[in-house]
């Protein structure tokens, strides 16, 4: 008995029906006859940059906007998606959230900066230095007390090179995410979730934009001190 397969045409191509339009919604992937609909404009950024956000996921915002369009995910929860994501594309759990707000924000689901813990920011930096030792000034202890205030975060989990969480002040939580640009050159790219208001999150960009300069300063100059040598 020969399996069932979606209808194709005398010369194999996929034939589209109303079946293989819902299969398609279903999985959460584009039918693969004729060029690609046009995307919505979006209402509001979603937060992360495209760079940090493919590096992360292995694709654009675009692309997963896309997917999650054909799965008509606006009519869907936050948790819903999320799920969906895990599930059915195997994302992790903290991309899958980041991607879920991220659309939620760009289909206007969601208010500017809001996530379903509360409300979140964004900050980020480029370096003059190799990711590794960016890496290194946001996660061990005495480096990172050269530009950020002792206690003000404490470490939760990290992978090399790529990724690191911290417990930040009354219950917040902070992501950062870091991006290799050559030899001598990285950024890193920080998510504080958690946040009460949208007041807070006026306070907390405010808070890392000097740090985050600060740490550029002192990354630039030990990279002359070491050029120096």
């Amino acid at each position: 008995m020969r399996p069932n397969r979606p209808p194709h045409d005398a010369r194999g191509r996929l034939k589209v029906t109303k079946d293989t339009t819902a299969r398609q919604r279903q999985h959460g992937s584009p039918l693969t006859t004729g060029s690609p609909t046009s995307l919505p404009p979006r209402v509001a950024e979603p937060g992360m940059s495209e760079e940090s956000i493919q590096r992360g996921s292995g694709k654009t915002w675009d692309e997963w906007f896309r997917i999650l369009d054909d799965w008509s995910a606006t009519s869907r929860t936050h948790k819903e998606i999320a799920e969906h994501l895990c599930r059915a594309h195997a994302v992790p759990g903290w991309w899958a959230q980041s991607i879920t707000v991220g659309y939620e924000r760009a289909r206007g689901m969601r208010d500017k900066h809001q996530r379903p813990g509360g409300y979140s920011v964004n900050a980020s930096k480029t370096v003059a230095a190799p990711v590794g030792q960016l890496f290194a000034a946001l996660t061990v202890e005495t480096m990172r007390d050269r530009w950020l205030e002792p206690g003000t975060v404490q470490p939760r989990t990290a992978q090399l090179d790529r990724s690191a969480s911290f417990d930040g002040p009354e219950g917040t939580r902070i992501a950062a995410v870091f991006t290799d640009k050559g030899p001598a050159k990285s950024s890193v790219t920080l998510q504080h979730d958690k946040l009460p208001d949208a007041a807070a999150v006026e306070t907390w960009r405010a808070f890392w934009k000097p740090r985050l300069e600060r740490l550029a300063t002192l990354l630039a100059a030990d990279a002359e001190q070491t050029a120096g040598r």
